[in-house]
């Protein structure tokens, strides 16, 4: 965590309009670097495309919650997001909350019904014309 007197020091020397180094990631912030350029137009692609699952990967620090915040705002009209920040998930609890994320409630507990249920909603949001979209 950034001390405040020190955020409001880089807010003064680089006269910024937002205060800097918040905990949640600001598309606003993104800088687009050749890489960023690069890795927002191979997702851009892939939604478009429907390829599936795609793989976003860096290190910690390097933009990828930023990135995606700003692919997110780009489709916002036509795409149905999910988003999971706990890394630490087991596989079933991955899926039940990506299905609490995309507002199917009442989960079974059997896996075959919860990826039924995934599958309903799925072809729901594709019949609708839209993305779905777990990041």
């Amino acid at each position: 965590m950034i001390p405040v007197r020190l955020q409001a020091m880089y807010k003064t020397h680089f006269d910024l309009k937002a205060d800097p180094f918040n905990l949640t990631s600001d598309p606003g912030f993104l800088y687009l670097s050749s890489d960023h350029r690069e890795a927002l137009a191979g997702l851009i692609y892939a939604i478009r495309a429907r390829k599936g699952f795609v793989v976003l990967t860096s290190e910690a620090g390097m933009g990828k919650t930023t990135l995606l915040g700003t692919l997110l705002q780009r489709f916002q009209e036509n795409l149905h997001s999910s988003l999971i920040l706990n890394p630490v998930l087991t596989p079933n609890e991955f899926l039940e909350t990506t299905l609490l994320d995309f507002g199917i409630t009442g989960v079974p507990p059997s896996k075959a019904l919860r990826l039924n249920l995934l599958q309903q909603m799925l072809l729901r949001t594709c019949h609708e014309g839209k993305l779905a979209v777990n990041r």
